[in-house]
């Protein structure tokens, strides 16, 4: 039994992995704000584009809806556009967005998960709009509506992911841990999980 690793009671502590060198892949939100990782920045982006194309989905299926009454079928050309509108969108997040989101995540390190949202969202609300500006689009409602997606799309991607890192997490148990204190955990994570 010396060779038994104790269970950490502090939730938010470094979980030793199964050579029993502390964690260190994921750093928590502490006490004083949150530090987002380059993976959980990918995440957000990713959630980025899911926010996105739903939005944007929403959007072309009423467009379809309100156009099929002029008599003709533009639901080929609108899926097509919409498509390709995604794809831009993606090449532009993994070059522009993914290191914008690793520099908002630097310098709001320790911040609460209010400055996040704003943060990105307000980045967002500024790179679309200025992205689109530079290969010439310079009509204001053309920038006007890409502040709107910039700001939904990095402020909706930063809001599912800071929900997502908020849920509790079942404990990490070692695998070295008897049956016992594994079932304890489990139940501890369960009761808590219960509370909220």
């Amino acid at each position: 039994m010396s060779d038994q690793q104790p269970v950490p009671s502090d939730p938010d502590a470094p979980r030793p992995d199964e050579a029993g060198a502390p964690r260190t892949d994921a750093p928590a939100a502490g006490p004083a704000g949150r530090n987002l990782t380059p993976g959980q920045v990918g995440l957000l982006n990713l959630r980025c584009l899911a926010v996105l194309a739903g939005g944007n989905g929403v959007l072309a299926l009423v467009g379809v809806a309100l156009g099929s009454g002029s008599g003709g079928d533009d639901t080929g050309a609108v899926l097509y556009i919409l498509g390709l509108a995604l794809l831009i969108a993606a090449g532009v997040v993994a070059v522009v967005g993914f290191p914008a989101g690793l520099l908002v995540a630097r310098l709001l390190r320790g911040r609460g998960d209010g400055a996040h949202l704003l943060a990105y969202a307000v980045t967002g609300a500024v790179l679309a709009p200025l992205l689109v500006a530079l290969v010439g689009w310079t009509s204001p409602g053309v920038l006007g509506a890409f502040a709107l997606e910039g700001l939904a799309g990095a402020g909706g991607g930063a809001a599912w992911t800071l929900h997502r890192l908020r849920r509790p997490r079942p404990p990490r148990v070692p695998r070295t841990v008897p049956d016992e204190l594994v079932e304890d955990a489990e139940a501890d994570w369960l009761r808590a999980a219960r509370q909220d």
